[in-house]
């Protein structure tokens, strides 16, 4: 016969266990669960339509994770001003912690950037919300197209736009629509990109609930519109050398690191390249680029025949650039051309590297250490203390690293950031 006892203290056992493995994501001052919420993101630079999605975030009650993309963009561009000083700028406006979405996935098309960060986001074990800008902050909606997007129906008539011509996202919309009809969602650049994370959640199964938080002031690469200036609009200031206007286009925090950049000559410009990118398709051939990711024959012939008439970036760019090729397409072909990285290497992230945390954000770092041995790199030259796959991941953004310095107006040495360290707010 069992005794009472007995079954009382199996259960005592039991609950004791499960709250000790849950102890991990209670806040330590709330009595109940905290809400982790990621924005994969790029802050090229930093500006006041970021610190808005942030605050807005806050607001609802979560704390937020920054993905944010380290030494070139998806648009196949050096980013602005270096990784670290972005990663401060976001930390003094309200993210929790800012980790790094790796080389090559930050300077990826859409749907490999969005798997990329998706993957880190679930890989980091108590992200429950992925958050995301968004032109008609309909979460439901981008659901339910993303859902369709999946379906064998879409992926036909996908199939079949490939006799048509136009971009890849117009040839996107036009096969979904010759399905299920136009939908507001295919009209803005944040909605399309934010189909590519859900879609990446639902082919995943990641536990990860998508919340759109509706976009405020000027469209994605957009230099024209109201309310806060775009990432692009700030750009353009940042190299016209506009400090009056930066200062009032951006919080402080960011202020106080893209102005000084520029007076150091530490603003990369990707046109800086245009000397290595041409030589390197002068002297290539079609059979020895084949295989490269974003790259196709068609498209690296006409790189090849650009650079032996281009003068300049820009000239490069747009000799190759056609309907079927867009310009950052054009851009991201000739990046990873001339790193080497092939299609079929890019496959899932091994890593991330922490670039910056507040106060919150060192509690939230215990509590990921305590949730996944997923790799996260604090110093960089710790990173050969890793397996194999990730000294060899590393070393690919440690080349693409290399690259970004020489955009610099005043270049500088190659492994520059390696001696860096994360900014931890107090």
């Amino acid at each position: 016969m069992i005794k009472l006892s007995g079954i009382i203290n199996s259960y005592k056992d039991y609950y004791t266990s499960a709250f000790a493995r849950l102890q991990p994501y209670f806040s330590p001052k709330k009595e109940f669960f905290m809400k982790i919420c990621a924005v994969i993101c790029e802050y090229d630079p930093f500006h006041r339509g970021h610190e808005y999605q942030i605050a807005e975030l806050k607001r609802r009650g979560y704390s937020v994770i920054a993905i944010m993309s380290g030494c070139f963009t998806q648009r196949g561009t050096a980013a602005v001003i270096d990784k670290y000083k972005r990663a401060r700028s976001a930390v003094m406006c309200g993210a929790d912690v800012v980790f790094e979405l790796p080389f090559p996935f930050c300077a990826s098309g859409a749907s490999t950037f969005a798997f990329g960060g998706v993957r880190i986001a679930e890989k980091l074990g108590i992200v429950d919300t992925l958050a995301f800008g968004s032109e008609t902050g309909d979460a439901e909606e981008i659901k339910a197209v993303a859902a369709n997007m999946l379906s064998d129906e879409y992926s036909a008539a996908l199939e079949k736009s490939k006799q048509g011509y136009g971009s890849y996202s117009q040839r996107q919309i036009s096969a979904y629509e010759s399905v299920y009809g136009k939908t507001p969602v295919l009209e803005g650049s944040n909605d399309l990109l934010a189909l590519e994370y859900v879609k990446t959640i639902i082919k995943t199964g990641a536990k990860i609930a998508p919340l759109a938080i509706k976009r405020e002031g000027q469209d994605y690469g957009k230099t024209e519109g109201e309310g806060f200036l775009s990432a692009s609009s700030v750009r353009k200031m940042i190299f016209s050398g506009d400090r009056e206007g930066i200062k009032a286009a951006v919080p402080q925090a960011s202020a106080e690191e893209i102005i000084p950049s520029l007076d150091d000559g530490k603003i990369a410009g990707t046109e800086k390249l245009f000397l290595p990118y041409a030589a390197k398709f002068r002297t290539e051939s079609i059979q020895s680029l084949r295989g490269t990711a974003e790259m196709t024959d068609e498209l690296c012939g006409r790189l090849i025949n650009s650079a032996k008439e281009s003068t300049d970036f820009s000239s490069l760019v747009l000799g190759a650039q056609t309907r079927l090729y867009s310009e950052s397409r054009v851009r991201r072909a000739m990046l990873f051309s001339f790193l080497g990285v092939r299609a079929d290497e890019i496959n899932e992230p091994t890593f991330t590297v922490l670039l910056g945390a507040g106060k919150e954000g060192r509690k939230i770092l215990s509590m990921i250490k305590k949730s996944t041995d997923f790799p996260i790199i604090t110093k960089p030259a710790d990173y050969a203390l890793c397996g194999d796959d990730v000294i060899t991941d590393f070393e690919l953004l440690l080349r693409a690293e290399a690259l970004w310095t020489l955009c610099l107006g005043r270049p500088s040495a190659a492994g520059e950031l390696m001696k860096r360290n994360p900014f931890i707010s107090e």
